[in-house]
């Protein structure tokens, strides 16, 4: 299955794997009141992120990513979609409020399976028009729609284990949708339109400033979709609905800004980014310190939007030189994520 069809499955595929994965954060930070420790949420995040930069690194070298990719993909995929579900049955097994040890077990096999899932789905979205753009809404807006999701049931009186119980129906449903999706000529080592001889300086650079870039993006969705979302949350008194939002609007404003944006020139894209990005950070600053709950959440969505088309941009970098540029970017990403969040306990100490 190929075409319009075959790209609209893997993007759903992706996108329900991306949004489950934000299943978990409206209850972060209930989880650290719990067990005591400023570092329980920061190590529930970050060991999802760690377990998707292993498989990341599994994904690109070469030789996994030629037995990995083209006809294969939507076997490949739905079989760590089923991965997923069993991480989701370690979540939905984690007793209430704590479960610390089965939820970082759940975190940690989620992370493996859409660490995988990712770079092999988005290789595939890439080889169409602005499919970059629908990796980006994919990968970054199904977070922001699950964290809003488990908020809204959450605040309608769900407990976790039935939340987090949804991706027992989501996730093998999705690997049904997927698993006859062929992806013809998805390469590993390099794409199709990469010259055979360049110097190994360009080679570097090439391989390098996609990966940053995506570090620095990702840098500061990851902060938004762990310890901070508390911080905003308490501001209302630590509702978990208002931390489930926060999240939810950065990783949403990062998803779709690059679609919404899609017809500007990209130069002027990436001016309005800037402007976002400055005009979040000191609105940001200034909500938090005055106790503004509408301010902290309207400058986090203009952070997570300008971290969105940053994201998009080192895709679109990336993308043509196949599965193994792409798998080792969004790895640098996944590790954006995962350092900022490690840092921040011990900055605020």
């Amino acid at each position: 299955m190929t075409g319009t069809t075959g790209t609209t499955r893997l993007a759903l595929a992706l996108a329900a794997a991306g949004a489950y994965s934000a299943f978990p954060s409206a209850w972060y930070h209930l989880v650290q009141e719990q067990t005591g420790s400023r570092w329980t949420a920061a190590v529930l995040f970050a060991a999802h992120g760690v377990a998707q930069v292993a498989a990341m690194t599994v994904v690109a070298r070469p030789r996994t990513a030629a037995r990995a990719s083209g006809a294969a993909t939507g076997r490949v995929v739905a079989a760590l979609l089923l991965l997923d579900t069993a991480g989701a049955l370690l979540l939905v097994a984690a007793p209430a409020p704590g479960g610390f040890a089965l939820l970082l077990a759940g975190r940690v096999v989620t992370g493996l399976a859409l660490g995988a899932l990712t770079p092999l789905a988005t290789a595939g979205l890439a080889r169409h028009p602005r499919g970059t753009a629908v990796a980006t809404a994919a990968v970054l807006g199904a977070v922001g729609a699950g964290a809003l999701l488990a908020g809204g049931l959450a605040a309608a009186g769900w407990t976790r284990p039935a939340v987090l119980g949804v991706g027992l129906v989501l996730l093998p449903a999705a690997a049904v949708l997927v698993r006859r999706v062929e992806v013809a000529g998805v390469v590993g080592a390099v794409g199709a339109s990469s010259p055979v001889a360049v110097s190994s300086a360009v080679r570097v650079q090439a391989a390098t400033l996609p990966a940053l870039l995506a570090f620095a993006c990702t840098g500061v969705l990851g902060l938004f979709s762990s310890t901070l979302p508390g911080v905003v949350a308490a501001l209302a008194g630590g509702a978990a609905t208002v931390a489930g939002a926060t999240t939810g609007l950065v990783m949403l404003s990062a998803g779709g800004a690059r679609l919404l944006l899609g017809g500007l020139p990209a130069r002027r894209v990436h001016a309005l980014a800037l402007a976002a990005a400055v005009a979040g950070a000191a609105g940001e600053a200034v909500a938090l310190h005055a106790g503004h709950l509408a301010g902290a959440l309207a400058s986090a969505a203009l952070l997570g939007a300008a971290a969105g088309v940053g994201f998009d941009a080192a895709l679109r970098a990336a993308a043509p030189r196949g599965l193994t540029a792409l798998a080792r970017t969004q790895r640098g990403g996944q590790l954006g994520l995962v350092l900022p969040v490690l840092a921040y306990p011990v900055v605020v100490a």
